[in-house]
């Protein structure tokens, strides 16, 4: 895998953890009604969202770190070939 590739996979992890939660109160939480069930996939989805937010806060400079890390690496490569 390139560092370009990284980088951008490090910064869309990070936007899918920030925002799959917010994602989740709007399209799910109106609709959410407690006497019936929640479909699997409906709690599957509210899971992920969940877990999103409880590790989003803990990855957010390690991951971020990385994604500039690997930016900065892809630039420098860049810079190096052009010589």
């Amino acid at each position: 895998m390139r560092s370009g590739t990284a980088a951008v996979l490090c910064f869309v992890l990070l936007a899918v953890m920030f925002g799959l939660p917010a994602v989740a109160r709007v399209v799910l939480l109106p609709s959410l009604d407690l006497s019936k069930p929640i479909p699997a996939h409906e709690q599957i989805f509210l899971e992920i969202a969940l877990s999103c937010t409880r590790w989003k806060w803990l990855l957010l400079f390690p991951v971020g770190g990385l994604g500039i890390f690997f930016a900065i690496a892809e630039l420098t490569r860049s810079q190096q070939a052009r010589k």
